[in-house]
């Protein structure tokens, strides 16, 4: 329970961080990345910070968003218009290895980890 708790409150620092640096809302790649986390678990702890109050997520127009304190002590701007579109483009072909999270481009869309440790994962099944 610490453990969510203290993952929870590297999330809600992480977009207080953003709102004091006068910054959009970050996407749930870019926390993911920032918190050496999978965007479906922050999307998980997001669900869980508002639930619990921590944090207000507010839809903005479509697809944009801004982050909040539930006490309105401080808010993150909106994202801008095509913002995730322009990253994900950045990003097409790379994937993190769910070994040594460590970027890389696989060849197929089956593969999840590099070639250095999916060698490993053999060696370690054989």
């Amino acid at each position: 329970m610490q453990r969510n708790q203290a993952a929870l409150d590297r999330l809600v620092a992480e977009l207080r961080r953003a709102a004091e640096d006068r910054q959009p809302c970050p996407s749930n790649q870019d926390l993911a990345d920032a918190l050496d986390l999978h965007e479906g678990t922050v999307a998980d702890m997001l669900r869980a910070a508002r639930i619990a109050g921590l944090v207000a997520m507010l839809p903005v127009g479509q697809n944009r968003r801004l982050a909040a304190a539930c006490d309105g002590s401080w808010q993150t701007l909106p994202t801008r218009i095509g913002a995730g579109r322009a990253q994900a483009a950045d990003k097409v072909g790379q994937r993190k290895c769910l070994r040594c999270k460590r970027a890389f481009k696989p060849e197929s869309r089956y593969r999840f980890c590099c070639d250095l440790c999916a060698a490993i994962n053999a060696r370690e099944a054989a």
